[in-house]
Formats: C-alpha cells, sequence, structure tokens
C-alpha cells in the first residue's frame, strides 16, 4: 500500500539523496486483498447506495501468472543495501569495485541490511482497522 503522498514524499527524498543508479524502496506495509474488499464493502459501499449484504465477496482463487507477492529487494540486492527506519538504498555491485575506486557512503542514519530478501511476503501486513485509517486519511 502506497498512497500518492507517500509516493510524492517518497520520489522528493531519494531525488535529494540520489548519487545516481541505487534504487529506493519504501518499507511499506502491505494488505490482504480480502481485507481490502471487506473495507470497501463496509466503509466504502454505503455511500454510493450499496448494501453490503447484497453484494457478497467471492473467491475465485488465483489466475494464471498471478502472483502471490512482489519481490521488491533479493537476498543478493540486500548485500549491497542500507536501510533506515522507512526506506531501502540498493547500490549497484559495481559500486563497491575497489579497484576503480567506486566507494560510497551511505546518508546519515542509513546501516547495512541483514542479508535476505523484502517482498510482499516477508513485510508487515496491516489489517481492516489499519486499512479504515487509510480510507480516512484519504477523505474517501
Amino acid at each position: 500500500v502506497l498512497t500518492i503522498p507517500q509516493s510524492v514524499n517518497l520520489v522528493i527524498k531519494a531525488g535529494m539523496m540520489a548519487k545516481g543508479m541505487e534504487i529506493f524502496i519504501l518499507k511499506m506495509p502491505v494488505l490482504k486483498i480480502i481485507d481490502l474488499a471487506k473495507v470497501m464493502l463496509k466503509k466504502i459501499a454505503p455511500k454510493f447506495g450499496y448494501k453490503e449484504e447484497e453484494h457478497p465477496i467471492e473467491i475465485i482463487g488465483k489466475r494464471v501468472g498471478e502472483k502471490l507477492y512482489e519481490e521488491l529487494m533479493t537476498e543478493q540486492e540486500s548485500a549491497f543495501a542500507y536501510e533506515n527506519e522507512e526506506m531501502f538504498i540498493v547500490y549497484p555491485p559495481h559500486i563497491y569495485d575497489t579497484k576503480n575506486n567506486h566507494q560510497f557512503t551511505p546518508p546519515d542514519g542509513f546501516t547495512s541490511v541483514p542479508i535476505g530478501e523484502f517482498s510482499s511476503f516477508t513485510a508487515r501486513c496491516i489489517d481492516e482497522k489499519e486499512i479504515e485509517q487509510y480510507f480516512i486519511e484519504l477523505k474517501l
């Protein structure tokens, strides 16, 4: 889940820190589609004249080629990554090539990342109450 204000904030912060060729990944929470559907039926549908009980959620299953999660940073990339509380910065491996003097010092407040992947499968999952809070913040 990444709201428009969060997206804009990430772009501005990344632009201020960017040296070139790095990847910025916001540590955003994930949500389950079923939870999003439930909240939409409960909180938004009535505003448009729809009754929750008249529109049951139908589980259709995974479609061909559909992903169950998004991989945002691989285990290999994590070896070249730094983090703070809100984001990761992943640098291309060649900047660590000491022969060519491509060294980099991360921005203040960033520390190296423990080796491992970061994906929507491993990220914090928000519940229905937090989804409702997003709707309130977005004035939906």
